[in-house]
């Protein structure tokens, strides 16, 4: 009996994670975050932004910014999470990137797990009336 309640109790602490995930309804989602820290003074920091749709790995290019916020605009059907990275460009031109910061990790970088899911809504009924 020990065995199966440590088992049901392995099972649904694997999925936990995915329970705890906040999701918003919507077309759009803006996003932010604290900036990144230059390594020297002369490094210009953008930040790259990502979106993923559930049940893939492959993070898709939304825009760049150096702004510390940015506004997704989904016009497929679906389920997202949102990623950003930050692009640090050196003095003599390389470029290193950071990793993906994504919205479905709890953890320091993401405290508050979330997703996006978008829907398109059904046109209004029309000619109401009283039958």
């Amino acid at each position: 009996m020990k065995k199966l309640i440590l088992t049901l109790l392995a099972i649904v602490s694997m999925f936990s994670p995915v329970l705890a995930l906040d999701w918003h309804t919507a077309n759009q989602a803006t996003v932010a975050w604290d900036p990144s820290e230059k390594i020297v003074d002369t490094d210009v920091i953008t930040y790259v932004l990502y979106f993923k749709i559930v049940g893939t790995e492959v993070p898709i290019l939304a825009g760049e910014t150096a702004d510390l916020n940015f506004t997704f605009t989904f016009t497929n059907e679906g389920k997202y999470y949102l990623g950003v990275s930050a692009k640090r460009l050196v003095i003599d031109g390389e470029i290193v990137e950071s990793e993906i910061n994504w919205s479905d990790v709890n953890g320091e970088s993401t405290p508050s797990p979330f997703g996006v899911r978008f829907y398109v809504k059904p046109e209004q009924p029309k000619n109401l009336h009283r039958p």
